[in-house]
């Protein structure tokens, strides 16, 4: 189909006390872990904490991953897993480019 999967996303959570320079990549990796098809990431800097955001097209797979995902360890630090209301998309903070970093992910198969 094509496009940008953050134009068609509605449902998101964000990912809390993840290790120290954990990337977008891993955090998608992570997250395809759980069976999703197609999922968007990013990881901010926050306050002193590397946040990630994650992004789904459906909401059944954006409930499923995040109670599957609550309390998991990574790492040995154990996930924080917070939802995001949709409307939120618009307050994320943005931080200077060097500090924000992004992923798209999809697999088949």
């Amino acid at each position: 189909m094509g496009g940008d999967i953050r134009s068609r996303t509605m449902y998101m959570f964000t990912v809390h006390n993840l290790p120290s320079g954990y990337s977008w990549q891993s955090l998608k990796d992570l997250i395809m872990n759980h069976d999703v098809s197609n999922v968007y990431t990013k990881m901010v800097d926050d306050d002193n904490e590397r946040v990630g955001y994650v992004e789904f097209r459906e909401k059944e797979d954006c409930d499923r991953v995040m109670e599957e995902m609550q309390g998991e360890e990574c790492d040995g630090q154990k996930l924080e897993i917070r939802l995001r209301d949709s409307g939120d998309r618009n307050r994320f903070r943005s931080p200077p480019r060097s500090r924000i970093s992004y992923g798209y992910g999809d697999r088949r198969g």
